[in-house]
C-alpha cells in the first residue's frame, strides 16, 4: 500500500508529463504580446533545467561514481530536478499576484510536493541521497536563471480557463504511455563506452 502511494506520488515529478506541461505554459505566455518577455525568460529557465538534467545523467552515466553503494551518484533524480524546475518556476510567476497568506500557502504546498517527490524515488530505490540533492541543485539553478532574466517582467495572471486547460494537458500527458530518457541516455552511453 506504502509502495502504490509512492507510485502514484512520483508520477507527478514524471519529466514526460512536465515536459508537456512546461511547453503549454510557453505556448500560454507566448500567446499574447504581454507576456512574450515572461515566455522567454520562462524557456530560458526552463531549458537550463532540462538540459542540466540530461548532461548531468549523461556525465555521471559514463563517470559511474561509487555505483555499488547507497551513496552512489549515477544519474541526477529527473523527477526532482524537473519538478523543482517546473512547479518552482510556475509559482514563481504566480505568487507576485498573491496577498501575503496565499503566497506562504503557495510555497508550503510547492516544498512539500517536491519534497515527497524526492522521498517517493528514494523510497522506491529509484535514486541515492547524493543523486536527489544534485536534483535540487540543478532544479534550483534554474530558478535562479529565471530570477536574475525575469527581474524587470510583470508577473502573470491565470484565469480559471487557463488553470482548466493546464489540468486537462496534464491529465492528458498523465495518460500517454510513459517514455524513458534514462532509457535513451543508457543507450547512448553504452554505444559511446563500447565503440571501439
Amino acid at each position: 500500500m506504502v509502495e502504490g502511494f509512492f507510485t502514484r506520488l512520483t508520477h507527478l515529478g514524471d519529466p514526460l508529463l512536465l515536459l508537456f506541461c512546461g511547453l503549454g505554459v510557453f505556448l500560454h505566455l507566448w500567446g499574447a504580446d504581454e507576456r512574450r518577455a515572461l515566455a522567454r525568460s520562462w524557456a530560458l529557465a526552463f531549458g537550463v533545467c532540462l538540459l542540466l538534467t540530461v548532461a548531468g545523467k549523461f556525465v555521471l552515466h559514463l563517470l559511474r561514481w561509487n555505483e555499488g553503494s547507497a551513496l552512489r551518484l549515477l544519474s541526477p533524480s529527473g523527477h526532482v530536478a524537473i519538478g523543482t524546475g517546473f512547479y518552482g518556476l510556475s509559482a514563481m510567476m504566480i505568487a507576485p499576484q498573491l496577498g501575503r497568506i496565499a503566497r506562504a500557502l503557495l510555497w508550503t504546498g510547492i516544498v512539500l510536493l517536491l519534497t515527497l517527490i524526492a522521498i517517493s524515488r528514494l523510497v522506491l530505490d529509484l535514486h541515492s541521497v547524493p543523486e536527489i540533492i544534485l536534483a535540487f541543485a540543478i532544479g534550483g539553478a534554474s530558478l535562479a536563471v529565471f530570477v536574475v532574466h525575469a527581474r524587470n517582467v510583470r508577473s502573470v495572471r491565470l484565469g480559471t480557463g487557463q488553470l482548466v486547460a493546464l489540468v486537462l494537458l496534464i491529465a492528458v500527458a498523465f495518460a500517454m504511455p510513459r517514455v524513458s530518457g534514462e532509457a535513451v541516455i543508457l543507450h547512448l552511453v553504452r554505444n559511446l563506452v563500447d565503440t571501439p
